[in-house]
């Protein structure tokens, strides 16, 4: 008896894991545990997620901004040399 419930427990704790690591794999319903890469807003210096920020590119490069707000800020300055 008491190995049957061994068994049991051990197999409802593989299931719990194995549904607890899906939830946290890309595109696995981004549960708690999945990683987003962030980015700086260069205008108000805030980290956002980088699938979620604007971006802005001048020349070859992208700049990623938390909101349109500060996009426009950073658009109307004047470009600075290398």
């Amino acid at each position: 008896m008491a190995l049957r419930l061994l068994i049991l427990a051990l197999l409802v704790g593989a299931v719990v894991w194995a549904l607890r690591r899906r939830a946290g794999a890309p595109g696995g319903g981004g549960g708690r545990g999945a990683v987003r890469p962030l980015v700086q807003d260069p205008v108000c210096k805030t980290f956002v997620p980088k699938e979620t920020a604007v971006v802005v590119r001048r020349g070859d490069e992208d700049f990623y901004f938390c909101g349109r707000e500060c996009a426009e800020r950073f658009e109307h300055e004047e470009p600075r040399g290398p």
